[in-house]
């Protein structure tokens, strides 16, 4: 079974391309949400959101009677993995209507981070399937502090260094892959600068940062 990825402004969007790529009605695709960010949420344009269809997947309605609720799931295979590692992980699992949140807490930073948080994506795709497979199909949101602080850090120094190089090299960088929480960080870390300037353009789904010098009248 393989993944597509499909992107929009939100989930109808989202679902709209995976409908019109793979010549299918929504209501034929099996699917999970990857990432809802609201345009609200950030103070934005526009949100983003992402979706994985699985090809070849089983969709018979799940037992739900012969499983745990998906927060259950989830905090019993967190309880296990702490076990199993060594680590003390502990996780709090809520539910905010349709939206499943789960926050993990951990006391070791670097269990989670490997190269740039790819740890921690893959026990959130982990977590995701794992309750898909148990019935549930709204949205799931994963968190950790100190993987999202990180990253933000991150964010900014890869802002700074790309403005650099627009001043130095006179001409315009694009930074591509970011989500607009993405964007948005780069926006506001290079808004005091003076010597650059920054925009956003694209479609929903295909939106690109681009950072580029200001050219000065004489």
């Amino acid at each position: 079974m393989r993944d597509r990825i499909f992107s929009g402004a939100n989930i109808e969007e989202a679902l709209d391309a995976a409908c019109r790529a793979l010549d299918a009605a929504p209501d034929e695709l099996t699917y999970i949400v990857i990432e809802e960010q609201s345009a609200a949420a950030f103070r934005q344009t526009e949100g983003t959101a992402r979706i994985a269809v699985f090809e070849g997947a089983d969709r018979r309605p799940a037992d739900r009677t012969a499983t745990l609720s998906p927060a259950a799931l989830i905090s019993k295979a967190l309880r296990a993995l702490s076990h199993a590692s060594g680590v003390s992980l502990t996780a709090s699992v809520s539910q905010n209507g349709e939206l499943l949140e789960v926050s993990l807490f951990v006391e070791d930073d670097e269990f989670f981070w490997g190269a740039e948080g790819e740890v921690f994506d893959a026990l959130e795709l982990i977590l995701r399937r794992m309750i898909f497979r148990a019935g549930y199909r709204g949205p799931v949101r994963v968190t950790n502090n100190s993987v999202i602080v990180r990253r933000q850090e991150r964010i900014k120094m890869r802002a700074r260094d790309a403005a650099t190089r627009a001043r130095e090299e006179g001409a315009p960088l694009v930074l591509s892959g970011l989500s607009s929480f993405e964007r948005r960080i780069v926006h506001l870390t290079l808004a005091g600068e003076k010597e650059v300037r920054t925009r956003s353009e694209g479609e929903a789904g295909q939106r690109r940062l681009i950072i580029e010098p200001v050219v000065r009248e004489e």
